[in-house]
């Protein structure tokens, strides 16, 4: 079970890498044109902005291609957020390989917690 933790790790590795790379390009990209996704720098970072992240994710792609600064950010908030999901995930296959039913219930209720919180709280907050 070591080279599934170790594939975990390298995931990880990389992972935090391209959230430094992405979060970066992106803030020096914002700061250098002064906008993001049509908007201005004063706009985007106003906390009465009605900027709203929750809009962006479909267009992350095609942003990232036109090198909207918002877009990089995005996508390395996404893979920050993707990250922890993957390592629960990780944990369910192990425990369940292990026959281990207590922790393999517990990280599936984790894994439940978690994407509630990503998919569904952000909706009835709004």
């Amino acid at each position: 079970m070591g080279e599934l933790e170790e594939i975990v790790g390298y995931i990880a590795k990389a992972g935090v890498y391209l959230i430094f790379a992405f979060l970066i390009i992106g803030s020096v990209l914002l700061f250098i044109e002064g906008k993001g996704d049509g908007r201005s720098l004063q706009e985007i970072s106003s906390p009465h902005s009605a900027f709203n992240t929750s809009e962006i994710s479909a267009s992350i792609i095609s942003g990232i291609s036109k090198g909207d600064p918002i877009s990089f950010i995005s996508l390395g908030l996404m893979i920050l957020i993707a990250i922890p999901v993957i390592w629960i995930v990780t944990g369910i296959i192990k425990y369940a390989l292990e026959r281990n039913k207590v922790y393999t219930i517990v990280s599936l209720i984790v894994l439940f917690d978690l994407l509630f919180a990503i998919f569904v709280i952000p909706y009835l907050v709004k």
